[in-house]
């Protein structure tokens, strides 16, 4: 087992303040992968955190059922109560999934797909002027502006309103929302004291970030009660929310009340397959193309967005992993950008975007790809993200020639994979400017 820092394990706790500064250099996972590299399976980069980068290690942690809890990293990502993500409370988690987990089955994701139209449409009536102006365009920022509005569709029954205008300023803070919420988890005694001292610190990012949050807060608290006085047939994840608030339990027997649905409301963020008269290919039909899956995995594979080390509290009694013995109350995590990374569980050249890596039958790394965490605690909004992803890849492609900008006449498939930054969600490095021109 390896210190973090390189000088032994008597000075674990500089690991800390190193963790916090590749977070704010946006450089998180990239470190973390050069330490595993270097030191192996095992790196402490903690006074009380283990990372580990081993394929039997995934189901030992996250698949374990309750036996590994989250640990107190969690505590910062708590808005108006503990919600599905950050509580710590397994039979608050337990009543909230089974409450929620209809609305993000695959079934309900398709009778919103309505929604997600309504945004594609006017993402591509946007990226039409573009193209027709031959004007050079920041397809990362406007894929970014169709992101956030499917999520106030879905979570507030509204968009944002970005697409419409095309103003970044309009933009929830959710960069610096999430970086606070990692930085602050990483030392999770600070927690108490930076709710309390934060507003007053005059940075003026800080104060951005503040206002914003409380204005989005405020935001899912009005929505609510908008919905309720004004009754809807609108079946987005607010609508279900409520209807599930409604019957005055969740599906465990549970109350669930009115600010418990605020809360999740705030945290929720060659074939012709296309409906007449539409831009916006249907998710359903996008499932039958078996490279653009491939291609889907293989980008999970090689940048997944969420790349924040998931901490697990080892359980009494302590337990083995990746053959080293580690004591109870320790936290241990898996990085998914690291074993997504290591050859000794996917192979050689993952550096390389290779969706035919995927398309061999022989070749079966699908329990070892955690884009969405693993376990009973994974991700619950994946069907969405997934669908998102697969609409937006074949409605662009089958609208547009996309070459780079700044190399005219390469197409993707000819550049290296750009650069990536990340302080636990990941992101391309810079802009990425295209030109698009009408099929």
């Amino acid at each position: 087992m390896a210190d973090g820092s390189g000088n032994g394990l008597t000075i674990a706790e500089l690991a800390e303040k190193t963790v916090v500064e590749e977070a704010l250099l946006s450089d998180y996972e990239h470190v973390l992968l050069a330490l595993h590299r270097k030191h192996g399976k095992i790196v402490r980069i903690g006074p009380n955190h283990i990372n580990i980068s081993d394929a039997s290690a995934v189901k030992t942690v996250y698949g374990s059922g309750r036996n590994f809890k989250k640990s107190s990293f969690y505590d910062a990502f708590t808005a108006l109560r503990p919600n599905l993500f950050g509580t710590r409370n397994e039979e608050i988690h337990s009543a909230r999934r089974k409450a929620v987990a209809n609305s993000f089955s695959a079934q309900s994701v398709a009778s919103m797909e309505v929604y997600m139209d309504i945004c594609m449409h006017k993402l591509i009536a946007k990226l039409d002027v573009f193209a027709e102006q031959r004007q050079a365009v920041d397809l990362k920022k406007w894929i970014s502006f169709f992101l956030m509005d499917v999520l106030g569709e879905l979570a507030f029954s509204r968009p944002f309103g970005v697409l419409e205008k095309g103003d970044e300023a309009l933009m929830p803070p959710t960069y610096e929302h999430v970086l606070l919420a990692t930085l602050s988890g990483q030392v999770p005694w600070c927690i108490p004291y930076v709710r309390k001292v934060l507003p007053y610190v005059p940075i003026p990012s800080l104060s951005r970030m503040i206002k914003e949050r409380d204005h989005l807060r405020q935001m899912a608290i009005e929505s609510v009660e908008k919905r309720i006085a004004t009754p809807s047939d609108r079946k987005d994840l607010l609508g279900r929310l409520i209807e599930e608030c409604e019957t005055g339990q969740d599906s465990k027997g549970t109350s669930m009340d009115i600010v418990d649905v605020q809360t999740e409301a705030f945290e929720i963020d060659a074939l012709d397959l296309r409906p007449e008269g539409t831009a916006s290919y249907p998710f359903q039909e996008t499932n039958q193309l078996s490279y653009l899956q491939a291609v889907v995995t293989e980008g999970f594979r090689l940048n997944p967005v969420f790349t924040m080390a998931l901490l697990r509290e080892v359980p009494k009694g302590g337990t083995v992993i990746a053959g080293e013995c580690i004591p109870e109350g320790t936290d241990v995590s898996i990085c998914n950008h690291v074993l997504h990374h290591d050859e000794q569980v996917f192979g050689p050249s993952l550096e390389q975007f290779d969706p035919e890596r995927w398309m061999d039958a022989e070749y079966d790394c699908t329990a070892y790809l955690i884009p969405f965490g693993s376990g009973h605690r994974a991700c619950v909004g994946r069907n969405i993200a997934t669908a998102e992803i697969q609409k937006l890849v074949v409605s662009l492609l089958a609208r547009y020639d996309i070459t780079l900008a700044d190399a005219p006449g390469t197409s993707f498939e000819q550049s290296t994979m750009p650069p990536t930054r990340s302080f636990g969600v990941a992101d391309l490095d810079g802009h990425l400017t295209v030109k698009l021109k009408r099929r």
